[in-house]
């Protein structure tokens, strides 16, 4: 039998290209299909195998025995970039942003495009206090090191079956590793043929200048960025 499992990471980090990945090698999952915004309590699978979502992360401690977590990173500095481009940590959550948001695809602004409250809302809940940093970028930061280290939790787990690795790392021999993790039986020639597929197909952003380390203000949240970063093979340098 299949186990159940859990692919998360933190927001732009690649999940929905390996949600396609995996829907492509056979297994049942979707993307943020069981683990949504309005999620407060673990879901259930029902007839799915999987879910890959970012929206996971802070249910870690409730998964079941025998759950597999792959653990997505992407390197800081571009994931903090991505994020940029969505705007998620420009504007606090406000009552009126949900509409202002949806009043978007009718091209009516008030002012800068937002993102989806939702989702904004949903960080904020789960990293309080991520609105109270002076600029964007460092409240993208505190994100960036306070998701992964709350997805860290499962590796706490005897029960769980944890995998962290890295999206750039992602080609034909480590898909194929996950995939058997996940009960699967997928060849190198059959993720190759996957990832050729897909080529290198993600949510577009708006283009944002290349972020230096330099550019997170707070220098305890920098501080702790470098430090996590450095942990999962990522050499920020002083930027």
């Amino acid at each position: 039998m299949e186990p159940r499992f859990v692919v998360t990471g933190c927001a732009r980090s690649g999940t929905l290209f390996m949600a396609e990945s995996l829907a492509k090698l056979g297994h049942a999952c979707g993307h943020e299909q069981l683990f949504t915004p309005e999620t407060r309590s673990l879901p259930s699978f029902r007839e799915a195998q999987g879910d890959v979502s970012w929206l996971a992360a802070p249910f870690m401690r409730d998964l079941p025995p025998g759950t597999v977590v792959l653990h997505q990173v992407r390197d800081p500095l571009a994931n903090l970039r991505s994020m940029l481009g969505v705007r998620m940590f420009q504007t606090k959550p406000h009552p009126f942003m949900q509409a202002r948001y949806r009043l978007q695809y009718y091209r009516i602004r008030f002012a800068r495009p937002i993102t989806n409250a939702r989702f904004v809302r949903f960080a904020a809940e789960h990293c309080p206090g991520v609105f109270e940093l002076p600029d964007e970028a460092s409240r993208a930061a505190s994100y960036w090191v306070r998701w992964n280290r709350m997805i860290e939790a499962a590796d706490a787990r005897d029960d769980l079956v944890y995998r962290r690795y890295r999206v750039e790392d992602l080609d034909d021999q480590l898909l194929a590793e996950l995939d058997q993790l996940l009960g699967g039986s997928a060849s190198v020639a059959d993720t190759a043929r996957v990832l050729g597929e897909l080529g290198t197909s993600t949510h577009r952003a708006r283009q944002v200048d290349a972020l230096g380390f330099g550019a997170i203000a707070d220098v305890p949240t920098r501080d702790a960025l470098a430090a996590l970063a450095l942990d999962y093979g990522y050499d920020l340098g002083s930027g």
